[in-house]
């Protein structure tokens, strides 16, 4: 496989350092895990408690 590298960021970039559990999360039945942020930012939104996840849509 190829790596692309893009010469324009910045080497002090941040990248996402924790694993976080989608079926928590997202409360929907799969065994997925996905790296996240452990520091809020601008770029991360609030988590809205009301919206609900279409299993099928998120998993896409």
């Amino acid at each position: 496989m190829t790596q692309l590298k893009n010469e324009n960021l910045s080497p002090n970039i941040r990248k996402p350092s924790k694993k976080i559990n989608v079926s928590k999360v997202f409360k929907i039945d799969t065994d997925l895990e996905i790296m996240g942020f452990n520091d809020k930012n601008h770029h991360v939104p609030e988590i809205d408690k009301d919206y609900i996840f279409d299993k099928d849509t998120t998993l896409a």
